[in-house]
């Protein structure tokens, strides 16, 4: 009776921190973010009867993903909630935009949310593989070769630089953009993706402080090539989870990283400029512009030629059918952003979806998209707990502004896969079945 009572309380508890989530992304939207940003893409245009919609499907939603039983693609789903469903329709009726991309939004979600209910009951009866040992020379060999490769590319491109200035990032991008080749590019982001995390979080449990000490200096050479925000938010992350991981609170993380971004939204509303501008611009570029992306894209490509992956595997076997890729034109555009300065407006699930296979896309992308998640959380359990919840967190937040097929690609997936094949050479030691939600474990004979 005392465990369904905690559960309950917590359920209810993870309810509240929810619809106080809402209220202070709408609040930060209405009030803030949408006025700061108006130069680029215009300010609120705040329509209650959109308000009172997006609430409905809030309530909707939160409930119809309390269906999703298995605790990997659970928290999976809770992340992809926080930063993309939520923030999806709160821009809707805070700046009153298109309502039929609000439509094709609930319905691109709804498949999701079958797909990983769905996904979520085959894992109802799963092998529970043994942790992988990184006391091996390929995680050696590769630790060595990451920290050098970051030397090269930080003295190659930044001479070493550490940081940059929040108001140069851009023009630092773009810079850089331009001089990497595909390859360093392509394992550049393999470096703070996967790498560097997973040898960070290792190094942490293992207490190779110097080790540590070297793996941040790497992730500030990182964020100083191309001052990619998702750098130090990765790096965040690996603390977080490393210590987060020793309390017993770990089992019911999603309640604790709600009060702390609550927390973090919350000052950005009420604190000085000087504060608030650090944190409104990670709220502005982490949730207000892939959201708003979605209602670009749609308008894009509803009456434009869909790209049937032509801008992505297919582009060496059919030609383009724009005269540039798609996230520049839609960035660049004064339809879309007033400065009309040259920007990469990438972004993924609903808007990859749609430019690529209109409304079969909405309707089969979120399905594959659950299930590939299925697949890769699976996957990422025979590490340990802060090793595999940083790497899962960084992945889903990669597939919010990219696309799926990308993300096999640069946002280290098959890379990662590829590593853990190598691995976990040794059959599974152990075999675990979920009875009416216990687990139970037992030797392989």
């Amino acid at each position: 009776m005392k465990k369904k009572t905690k559960k309950h309380i917590w359920y209810f508890l993870f309810f509240l921190l929810n619809v106080i989530y809402k209220v202070l992304l709408d609040l930060s939207f209405t009030l803030v973010i949408s006025h700061r940003y108006a130069y680029i893409s215009g300010g609120p245009d705040v329509n209650y009867r959109k308000c009172f919609f997006s609430w409905v499907v809030f309530l909707v939603f939160f409930f119809l993903l309390r269906f999703v039983k298995d605790r990997k693609i659970k928290f999976a789903s809770d992340v992809l909630w926080i930063t993309s469903i939520i923030p999806s329709f709160s821009i809707f009726w805070v700046k009153n935009l298109e309502t039929n991309v609000a439509l094709l939004l609930v319905l691109y979600w709804f498949a999701f949310a079958l797909g990983a209910i769905f996904i979520s009951k085959l894992f109802a009866q799963r092998r529970f593989p043994k942790k992988v040992s990184l006391k091996s020379p390929i995680i050696t060999f590769l630790y060595a070769f990451a920290v050098f490769f970051t030397l090269y590319i930080s003295y190659k491109y930044s001479h070493f630089r550490l940081y940059i200035k929040m108001d140069s990032i851009y023009d630092a991008r773009r810079e850089t953009a331009s001089q990497l080749s595909s390859l360093e590019n392509y394992i550049f982001s393999w470096n703070y993706v996967v790498f560097l995390p997973l040898f960070l979080t290792h190094h942490l449990r293992e207490k190779k402080y110097v080790l540590v000490l070297i793996d941040i200096v790497c992730f500030f050479l990182c964020f100083g090539i191309r001052g990619d925000k998702i750098v130090l938010l990765v790096l965040a992350l690996c603390f977080f989870f490393f210590f987060f991981g020793k309390t017993k609170l770990r089992s019911n993380v999603m309640p604790v990283l709600l009060i702390l971004i609550n927390a973090f939204i919350f000052f950005g509303i009420v604190t000085d400029e000087r504060i608030s501008s650090v944190i409104n611009g990670f709220v502005y570029r982490m949730l207000y512009v892939p959201s708003e992306a979605h209602y670009f894209y749609y308008d894009f490509f509803v009456d434009g030629e869909k790209l049937f992956l032509r801008q992505s595997i297919l582009r060496y076997f059919f030609d383009n059918p724009y005269n540039d890729v798609v996230s520049i034109l839609i960035g660049s555009s004064t339809k879309y952003n007033y400065t009309g300065s040259l920007t990469n407006l990438n972004n993924g699930l609903f808007s990859d979806a749609f430019a690529n296979f209109g409304i079969l896309g909405v309707v089969l992308y979120p399905v594959l998209i659950a299930v590939g998640i299925g697949y890769v959380s699976d996957k990422l359990q025979v590490f340990e707990y802060e090793t595999r919840m940083c790497l899962g967190s960084v992945l889903l937040i990669n597939l919010i502004s990219a696309s799926w097929i990308q993300l096999l690609l640069t946002g280290g997936i098959i890379v990662m896969l590829l590593l853990l094949m190598v691995l976990n050479k040794k059959p599974f030691s152990y075999k675990q079945i979920q009875i009416n939600n216990k687990s139970i474990e037992f030797e392989k004979n």
